[in-house]
């Protein structure tokens, strides 16, 4: 099979890695914006202080995650 047919191929999983990435990122995001809530419920802050933090942190490894994984298939 000869490169541009194996791009073509390959075309329909690259828009599902991007679908599914964006998908990735936002669920960690609320995950930890939830979790957040909760730990500042719990302690009574006075201001969101654990929301912000690992919404922070979400996007932190969110974001190294996505790296990771682009790296991955530009090196295929």
């Amino acid at each position: 099979m000869t490169k541009k047919q194996n791009k073509k191929n390959n075309q329909p999983n690259s828009w599902l890695f991007f679908t599914g990435l964006g998908l990735q990122i936002g669920v960690i995001v609320y995950v930890m914006a939830y979790l957040g809530g909760l730990l500042d419920e719990k302690y009574e802050t006075s201001k969101p202080y654990f929301a912000f933090g690992l919404v922070i942190l979400g996007l932190i490894a969110s974001i190294y995650s996505a790296v990771k994984q682009l790296n991955k298939i530009n090196n295929e």
